[in-house]
Protein backbone atom coordinates (compact mmCIF):
# COMPACT_ATOMS: atom_id res chain seq x y z
CA UNK A 1 0.00 0.00 0.00
CA UNK A 2 1.42 3.67 -0.38
CA UNK A 3 0.30 4.38 3.07
CA UNK A 4 0.53 2.33 6.20
CA UNK A 5 -3.28 1.64 6.97
CA UNK A 6 -2.56 1.79 10.69
CA UNK A 7 -1.87 5.52 10.49
CA UNK A 8 -4.02 6.71 7.71
CA UNK A 9 -6.96 9.35 8.85
CA UNK A 10 -8.89 10.92 7.36
CA UNK A 11 -11.45 13.91 6.93
CA UNK A 12 -13.73 11.91 4.35
CA UNK A 13 -14.08 8.60 3.08
CA UNK A 14 -11.20 7.49 1.38
CA UNK A 15 -9.67 5.35 -0.95
CA UNK A 16 -6.26 4.41 -1.43
CA UNK A 17 -5.29 1.84 -3.80
CA UNK A 18 -2.80 -0.96 -3.50
CA UNK A 19 0.21 -0.80 -5.71
CA UNK A 20 0.92 -4.76 -5.34
CA UNK A 21 -2.64 -6.21 -6.48
CA UNK A 22 -5.05 -4.39 -8.86
CA UNK A 23 -8.23 -3.89 -8.16
CA UNK A 24 -7.45 -3.76 -4.20
CA UNK A 25 -7.91 -1.00 -2.42
CA UNK A 26 -8.54 -0.03 1.37
CA UNK A 27 -11.25 2.81 2.15
CA UNK A 28 -10.44 4.86 5.22
CA UNK A 29 -13.30 6.34 7.76
CA UNK A 30 -13.51 9.65 9.85
CA UNK A 31 -14.42 6.88 12.61
CA UNK A 32 -10.93 5.24 11.99
CA UNK A 33 -12.85 2.09 10.52
CA UNK A 34 -10.86 0.68 7.19
CA UNK A 35 -12.13 -1.98 4.85
CA UNK A 36 -10.06 -3.65 2.10
CA UNK A 37 -12.85 -4.06 -1.42
CA UNK A 38 -12.40 -5.18 -4.30
CA UNK A 39 -13.31 -3.08 -7.39
CA UNK A 40 -14.03 -4.55 -10.98
CA UNK A 41 -16.06 -3.80 -14.45
CA UNK A 42 -19.15 -5.87 -14.25
CA UNK A 43 -20.46 -7.46 -17.11
CA UNK A 44 -22.87 -4.47 -17.64
CA UNK A 45 -19.90 -2.48 -17.91
CA UNK A 46 -20.12 -0.67 -14.50
CA UNK A 47 -17.57 -0.55 -12.02
CA UNK A 48 -18.27 -2.82 -9.04
CA UNK A 49 -16.81 -3.66 -5.91
CA UNK A 50 -16.95 -5.96 -3.24
CA UNK A 51 -16.16 -5.41 0.28
CA UNK A 52 -13.15 -7.92 1.41
CA UNK A 53 -13.13 -7.30 4.99
CA UNK A 54 -12.36 -4.77 7.96
CA UNK A 55 -9.04 -4.13 9.13
CA UNK A 56 -7.31 -5.05 11.60
CA UNK A 57 -9.97 -8.85 11.31
CA UNK A 58 -8.75 -9.02 7.20
CA UNK A 59 -4.96 -8.54 7.17
CA UNK A 60 -3.13 -7.10 3.84
CA UNK A 61 -2.11 -10.33 2.72
CA UNK A 62 -5.22 -12.42 2.98
CA UNK A 63 -6.75 -9.18 1.42
CA UNK A 64 -4.49 -9.11 -1.42
CA UNK A 65 -4.66 -13.31 -1.35
CA UNK A 66 -8.66 -12.93 -1.78
CA UNK A 67 -8.10 -10.16 -4.43
CA UNK A 68 -5.99 -12.17 -6.26
CA UNK A 69 -8.11 -15.39 -6.67
CA UNK A 70 -11.57 -12.71 -7.40
CA UNK A 71 -10.79 -12.03 -10.95
CA UNK A 72 -11.07 -16.10 -11.60
CA UNK A 73 -14.21 -16.65 -9.61
CA UNK A 74 -16.18 -13.25 -11.93
CA UNK A 75 -14.65 -14.84 -14.95
CA UNK A 76 -15.83 -18.82 -14.23
CA UNK A 77 -19.35 -17.34 -13.29
CA UNK A 78 -21.61 -14.58 -13.30
CA UNK A 79 -22.28 -13.94 -9.49
CA UNK A 80 -23.96 -11.90 -7.35
CA UNK A 81 -22.77 -9.43 -4.99
CA UNK A 82 -23.95 -11.54 -2.22
CA UNK A 83 -22.67 -14.83 -3.58
CA UNK A 84 -19.34 -13.27 -3.73
CA UNK A 85 -19.01 -11.87 0.10
CA UNK A 86 -20.02 -15.28 1.00
CA UNK A 87 -17.36 -16.95 -1.30
CA UNK A 88 -14.70 -14.56 0.78
CA UNK A 89 -16.02 -14.97 4.20
CA UNK A 90 -15.44 -19.32 3.69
Amino acid sequence: MAVCSRSLKVEKRTEVTDVKETGLLVRAFPSGRKTFAFRFRGLDGKIQSVVIGTYPDVKLAAARTSAAALPSVLDVQLVRKEQLCGWLLA
